[in-house]
């Protein structure tokens, strides 16, 4: 439809309300449209938080598959919404509202990231996971939709996720004390 084409006129009498109702709860079409994008945002990335939480106390791989299977749900679910959007969202222009919420969702995966021992001295495996994600299911949504049911394509997404974090995590070291055996120097009393 476009972004000129979405008058509050035309929303009021889509939601079945007057506009007079409508400016009650936003005071410009702009305000409605940001509403409606943050909503939308909030029903992809609250998933995706959820579940980099939950992938924390797992093993990288598996982890990593949860964070994307839950994208791609919310991707799935969300893709008419996301397509309806597309280009009214594109026309208003406030791309600073769509940066907050990927930063929060690269921050995310740098925490997540960082618990399971990746090397991330200098933060650009998460940056480059995070591009690589949202530029593949960008393109996705664009033209190619039926790839978000391939189960391959979960698996692609997991291997370059992976690489793009900079391959295998290190592992975990944690301080185990050892117990001496008894008899050994210092268990002998002098």
């Amino acid at each position: 439809m476009g972004a000129a084409k979405c008058t509050t006129t035309r929303v009021a009498a889509a939601a079945g309300v007057s506009v007079g109702t409508l400016y009650q709860y936003f005071p410009n079409r702009d305000a409605l449209l940001y509403a409606v994008k943050q909503r939308y945002l909030d029903a992809l990335f609250g998933p995706l938080e959820h579940a980099m939480r939950e992938a924390a106390s797992m093993p990288p791989t598996r982890g990593l598959r949860h964070v994307i299977h839950t994208l791609l749900v919310a991707k799935r679910a969300l893709a008419p919404t996301s397509e309806a959007l597309a280009s009214t969202l594109a026309d208003v222009g406030d791309r600073r509202q769509v940066r907050r919420t990927n930063g929060r969702a690269r921050e995310g995966l740098a925490r997540l990231a960082a618990s399971w021992g990746y090397p991330l001295g200098d933060a650009i495996g998460p940056l480059a996971a995070a591009a690589a994600i949202d530029g593949i299911l960008g393109a996705v949504v664009d033209g190619h939709r039926s790839l978000l049911a391939d189960p391959h394509f979960e698996d692609r997404l997991v291997a370059i996720t992976r690489a793009a974090l900079g391959g295998r995590p290190r592992k975990r070291v944690t301080s185990v004390r050892r117990a001496r055996p008894q008899g050994s120097r210092r268990d002998v009393q002098s």
